[in-house]
């Protein structure tokens, strides 16, 4: 005979240990024990940067919130760490081709699999009383006349929806970001804890059997896991430690590969706390003394003081409990934390378990890598199962708030709003595997003036060069910089940018201070750069002497423009002790070489660099210098309407992103008018969509400006080098009080590496990022070194239109000179050997 006995047995499937039922609406999933279930997306506040003290009221805010629960409520907490895939967005088709190089090798950098993003979910399940709860409850309650008996359906489902509203509420004044996860996004995620294939999930036309759709990956159980085509080993906690701390496993998340970090927590009712408290308080009261001592107590009529001390702290952690209890600080249940990693091998599996096991031990926990219990660990972990792997100690919601990843790191924004385009540019958080995204105008700002304040030698340059080249990502965008020391130099050039050093007199800048004298604000501008020379110049002036000047400047703007010369206007005047003032600024004076000028020296580059250096050390030629390249600039920007990118959303003419770098910033806030040119700048430049970059050395530049407010208000992102000085006392001054720095952020600057971390503050959250520079980037952004800069120099003299491609060919060779040398050098010290 045929058997049909295997045939007709139901076979149990992955989907029948699966809790999930029907998706009643469209963040609500019913589940198969008639509970509901939400999930909620968070980003917590960044413990990373806070005192213990900030990190306590943390603790005690979420504590707030979960000790509301009562016993039919299931608490779960979930961090995702998984591996970040940039999302590619082209740089403009215009854009130079060495910032094209620098992005395209960036990107290549962060989608090497070595950089992990991590989401954190608040799951909430409720179970409702059972029919039999509310039939009694009935007896004894009574409805006037009119009102309708509620429908006794729905009331426990419109109970769980109101305090699901008061948690989310609750938690935005908390948290960072709070997103209840509806359709696609919850299915989605749902889909990701029991798959090995993660990826968007539709919502089906019949939600139901939600479970069954989900699992679409077969799970083999035995001493291990295997989920579809990856080993699963699971880490549970076997002995919690002795005292919780908030934010103590915040280290996991610089853990460089994927994991899933739950935690689930099964409160209790007050009185049913309060009984199992009692009971563990009487069970380690009676163990403080063994019978031999009480027998010894009946009989001397003395009472011993020999006790075991560590009965007599577990009964006093048991009176600590219950005063908790009485005084509803904390509510306590049942709390299990689970580890769960994968890979396509075992070895691989097990060997990320071990990593990950040996991180949490470090913080005095005791765990293991579960082997028969491993499935039963694994169903705790799924979202809404409440009753697989339950450990039985109990806990407080204050242990649960400790334990919870429920601090967030600061990953900035991936998108700005203002420009509707990516952010800046991506970084890397400190020494973790987490990326993060630079976005100067934050939080949806139209503001992007930055700060950026450090010792020299702490990588300012590095930082402006990398800030300026990734500003090319924006359609339109224009950077100008005022430069120190050359460090924007090979930058430039390989942009295809004009650098200009004014200190030289080969210079390719002459200026011409008075060409644009056609409209009555022109002749005013050039009067006053005129008034402000004679100044400088300790030239007396009068009354009659300003008239004097003013009638010879509308005189010289009916020349034409290649004729507004210093020198005419010196032959215009008649007043010997004006033209000895203005005789250093024409072409027989000191400074000819760079105000005598017949032609417009600022092209329509979009990348202009001005190198000051030189004029600084000729004193009395600065200010007129920067006075004329401020004018300009004005001009630039006020025509800077990008007239084929439309309007914006407000329906205003869009303006081209522009970056103006000021380095050495003290340069400016040193010189009265140009304080209150900064000043303007900074309140005004933003309607222009200007951003400015305000670099210095030293914070007490800043606090002894006279506009060191409208710094500190204007500058919405603030970045901070390394200095080994910030935890010593007149430095901690400084950063506290301009910056509002803790003793925990000024430590950390204190020993961080100088070129490569950096201390990123703005609305969004404070983080010590590193720039990831590949050898290649470091050969652009990097280059500062005399040597680099004269070999540039040539290189560009040479070729100016293939500056890029033989710099790069150049820097090859010394590479491979470079390599050669060192093979020489082992070759002979092995034969030396």
């Amino acid at each position: 005979m045929f058997d049909l006995r295997p045939y007709q047995k139901k076979q149990k499937i992955l989907a029948d240990w699966i809790p999930w039922g029907v998706m009643l609406d469209e963040q609500t999933i019913v589940n198969k024990d008639g509970s509901y279930m939400t999930v909620i997306e968070f980003k917590g506040p960044d413990g990373g940067s806070e005192t213990a003290s900030m990190l306590t009221n943390f603790r005690e805010q979420f504590n707030n919130i979960f000790q509301r629960f009562g016993d039919r409520w299931c608490v779960q907490v979930e961090a995702n760490r998984h591996a970040y895939k940039p999302e590619i967005h082209p740089m403009p088709k215009d854009a130079p081709r060495a910032a094209k190089y620098i992005e395209e090798d960036r990107l290549g950098m962060f989608g090497n699999g070595q950089y992990f993003i991590t989401s954190c979910y608040l799951i909430l399940t409720y179970l409702p009383p059972e029919d039999s709860h509310r039939k009694v409850a009935d007896l004894f309650i009574e409805y006037p006349e009119g009102q309708e008996r509620p429908n006794p359906q729905y009331p426990p489902f419109a109970t769980y929806q109101k305090v699901i509203g008061e948690t989310v509420s609750l938690l935005g004044g908390v948290v960072k970001e709070v997103n209840v996860l509806k359709n696609e996004d919850l299915l989605s995620f749902l889909h990701s804890t029991v798959s090995s294939r993660t990826h968007r999930v539709a919502v089906p036309d019949c939600p139901i059997d939600i479970a069954e759709k989900m699992t679409d990956s077969p799970l083999d159980i035995g001493l291990g896991l295997r989920l579809g085509g990856h080993h699963v080993s699971m880490i549970g906690v076997r002995n919690w430690v002795n005292v919780t701390e908030p934010n103590m496993l915040d280290s996991l998340f610089m853990l460089p590969f994927e994991f899933r970090w739950c935690i689930r927590f099964l409160p209790m009712s007050r009185q049913m706390a309060h009984s199992h408290v009692t009971k563990l308080k009487r069970h380690w009261f009676s163990k403080r003394k063994n019978l031999f001592t009480l027998m010894k107590e009946m009989a001397s009529k003395e009472e011993s003081q020999l006790e075991d001390p560590d009965a007599r702290v577990k009964a006093d952690d048991a009176d600590h409990a219950l005063a908790m209890i009485g005084s509803d600080d904390a509510s306590f249940g049942y709390t299990t934390m689970s580890f769960c990693v994968w890979d396509v091998t075992s070895e691989a599996a097990e060997s990320k378990a071990n990593v990950l096991r040996e991180a949490t031990d470090r913080s005095g926990w005791i765990t293991q890598i579960e082997s028969t219990n491993a499935f039963e660990a694994w169903l705790g972990t799924i979202p809404g199962h409440a009753y697989a792997n339950v450990r039985r100690p109990i806990t407080s919601s204050h242990n649960f708030c400790d334990v919870s990843p429920l601090m967030h790191q600061c990953a900035g924004e991936r998108w700005c709003d203002h420009l509707n385009a990516p952010a800046l540019m991506q970084c890397a958080t400190g020494a973790s595997t987490t990326p993060y995204w630079l976005n100067i105008f934050p939080c949806g700002t139209d503001v992007g003036h930055t700060m950026i304040a450090g010792p020299t030698g702490a990588g300012k340059s590095t930082l402006l060069n990398l800030m300026a080249a990734q500003w090319m990502r924006y359609e339109g965008a224009q950077v100008y910089i005022f430069d120190k020391g050359g460090s924007a130099r090979v930058m430039t050039y390989a942009m295809n940018g004009q650098f200009y050093d004014l200190g030289e007199k080969e210079s390719a800048l002459q200026l011409q201070p008075l060409r644009e004298l056609d409209s009555k604000l022109d002749r005013t501008r050039a009067f006053q750069w005129v008034i402000d020379v004679l100044t400088r110049e300790n030239v007396p002036l009068s009354v009659s002497d300003k008239e004097h000047i003013l009638e010879k400047i509308d005189q010289l703007s009916s020349r034409p423009q290649d004729e507004r010369t210093i020198s005419l206007l010196i032959a215009y005047l008649q007043f010997p002790h004006l033209k000895q003032g203005l005789y250093n600024y024409s072409s027989e004076g000191a400074y000819g070489h760079l105000f005598d000028g017949d032609c417009d020296p600022l092209g329509s580059n979009r990348w202009q660099a001005f190198e000051l250096e030189g004029v600084y050390r000729m004193g009395l030629a600065l200010p007129g210098v920067l006075s004329y390249l401020f004018n300009r600039l004005e001009d630039r920007f006020a025509s800077a309407r990008d007239v084929d990118a439309g309007v914006d959303k407000n329906g205003s003419p869009i303006t081209k992103p522009t970056l103006l770098i000021l380095d050495e910033a003290w340069l400016f806030i040193d010189n009265d008018m140009f304080r209150g040119q900064i000043r303007d700048w900074l309140k005004t430049l933003r309607k222009r969509n200007v951003a400015v970059v305000f670099a210095t050395q030293s914070l007490a530049d800043i606090e002894a400006s006279p506009i060191a407010a409208t710094i500190l208000e204007s500058c919405q992102t603030r970045i901070l080098l390394p200095n080994p000085t910030a935890a010593e006392k007149h430095m901690r001054r400084l950063y506290e009080e301009l910056l509002g720095l803790n003793v925990e952020e000024m430590d950390k600057l204190s020993v961080a590496v100088a070129k490569h971390n950096y201390y990123v503050i703005s609305d969004v959250g404070r983080r010590m990022v590193s720039l990831s520079l590949s050898k290649k980037q470091l050969e652009f952004v990097g280059a500062s070194q005399p040597a680099r800069q004269r070999m540039a120099e040539d290189i560009f003299g040479d070729h100016p239109d293939d500056f890029f491609e033989y710099y790069l060919e150049a820097v090859k060779r010394e590479r491979a000179l470079e390599v050669a040398e060192e093979e020489a050098k082992n070759s002979m010290f092995k034969k030396g050997a």
